[in-house]
């Protein structure tokens, strides 16, 4: 039995992917009715300061040093502070930081008194984009003045605050969408989305690292390479830019057919952002084609090192480890990956996908048990074996493996009639399997019929 992962961690976010390996900024979580002024205009943007404090520029020490020490940590990367003496129309101020490079991503003025919207818009220039903020205020974003107001949720004419962004979380916002308009097969928005990031910051790796996603999305590799390696010489941020060398080396390797190229690019990767786990997951991706098992071993593991969560590099060392016979191995990764095909951020998953992690967790649990007629049935580890057959059975009970194989597990636990019903199901599937008739054959002779 061997399974092999086909996908690979090209986008910007990988399954289960989900799981994902980059920051989703809390700054702009843009939703799939946001409203955008189509293409920004192709001018400069400008980053109005907040007093002393600018986003993009300043860091947590200027702000502490302008501000005070904060009332109260908000969240990992989110801090509010009294306002300054004479800012005597502001009630508090929320700053958002970078996780990366501590800087400050945004800052939100919360007024004392909500103003009608209209005296402010006009100081701000053109609204560029709508969309409902991560505390379920909407919010109005300017540009080419990166100024945003905050409406009250009753009374959407009426600002309750005024944000300062920076222009990468203005990109950070038009990336996020381009992940969803790009998955949904929009391809004029998802173009839209990405051109605009590059307008909003064009100092950004991940600004072009979209471009270059959306020209590859549309078979056009050549468009793709030149926005990749624009990403590799923007100004920041390293692990973009190590994820455009990683990019860079895929399409070496799978499209040009130039793996020595391709190699470099994954090592420049590397190089460049060591405690990434995506240059990591995609060179062990490249080093599984080439047959290189053991190299890619240790980077699919040092990519679960650095991000835990990931489950593509997980699921694929699992088969590694399964297909080499490393039963303990193979069934430390299969367990976790169980656990993910039980939680909500599989709810979604294929079916099949989710029942082979089943059984390969319970064959590899009982593979590494050794040889054995019985056990006990109140043995842990067979419990956790009829368990994880049980979901694959569930999921899939005309399979005649799985059929075949919780029959087995049953009638070594001594549940002959659950057993023999197991074989009857897998025979119903696939009536000349051998196993499954010498299986029910075995059972029915136990029973004495």
């Amino acid at each position: 039995m061997a399974y092999q992962v086909a996908t690979r961690c090209w986008r910007e976010h990988p399954i289960a992917t989900a799981f994902s390996c980059a920051f989703i900024f809390v700054i702009l979580v843009l939703l799939s009715n946001n409203s955008f002024a189509s293409l920004l205009p192709s001018v400069a943007p400008e980053v109005p300061p907040f007093f002393s404090i600018r986003a993009g520029v300043n860091n947590k020490s200027d702000v502490d040093a302008a501000f005070g020490v904060p009332v109260r940590q908000i969240s990992t990367h989110s801090y509010e502070y009294r306002p300054m003496p004479d800012a005597s129309d502001i009630a508090t101020v929320v700053l958002d930081y970078f996780p990366d490079t501590g800087l400050v991503a945004r800052v939100d003025a919360y007024l004392k008194t909500p103003l009608p919207a209209g005296t402010l818009r006009a100081q701000f220039g053109a609204s560029a984009v709508m969309h409902k903020h991560t505390s379920g205020k909407q919010e109005e974003i300017f540009f080419p003045r990166l100024n945003g107001l905050l409406y009250a949720p009753d009374a959407p004419d009426m600002a309750v605050a005024v944000t300062y962004l920076s222009r990468r979380a203005l990109a950070d916002g038009f990336a996020d969408t381009f992940n969803q308009d790009n998955e949904a097969e929009r391809s004029s928005e998802a173009r839209e989305d990405a051109d605009n990031a590059v307008t909003a910051d064009p100092d950004y790796a991940r600004a072009y690292v979209t471009q270059g996603i959306y020209y590859f999305d549309q078979h056009n590799i050549d468009e793709a390479l030149v926005r990749f390696v624009a990403a590799t010489r923007a100004k920041y941020t390293a692990r973009k830019q190590a994820h455009a060398h990683a990019w860079i080396g895929d399409i070496y390797w799978q499209e040009k057919k130039l793996p020595e190229k391709a190699i470099k690019e994954y090592q420049a990767a590397l190089s460049l952002a060591p405690d990434y786990d995506i240059p990591h997951l995609q060179y062990a991706h490249f080093l599984h084609a080439q047959q290189q098992l053991d190299q890619a071993i240790v980077e699919f593991t040092h990519a679960i090192r650095l991000n835990s969560a990931g489950m593509e590099a997980r699921e694929t060392l699992a088969w590694i480890h399964y297909e080499r016979k490393e039963w303990g191995k193979a069934s430390v990764h299969l367990s976790a990956l169980s656990d993910w095909a039980d939680s909500a951020a599989a709810a979604n998953a294929d079916a099949q996908k989710k029942s082979n992690l089943y059984r390969g967790y319970a064959y590899s649990l009982s593979q590494n048990l050794g040889p054995r007629s019985t056990l006990d049935a109140n043995d842990a580890t067979l419990k956790k074996i009829i368990l994880a057959y049980e979901k694959a059975f569930r999921l899939k009970p005309n399979d005649p493996v799985t059929c075949f194989n919780l029959g087995l597990e049953y009638e070594r636990a001594g549940n002959l009639e659950r057993a023999a019903s197991l074989y009857r199901a897998g025979l119903n599937a696939a009536p000349k399997d051998a196993h499954l008739s010498q299986g029910l054959e075995n059972v029915l002779r136990k029973l004495g019929r």
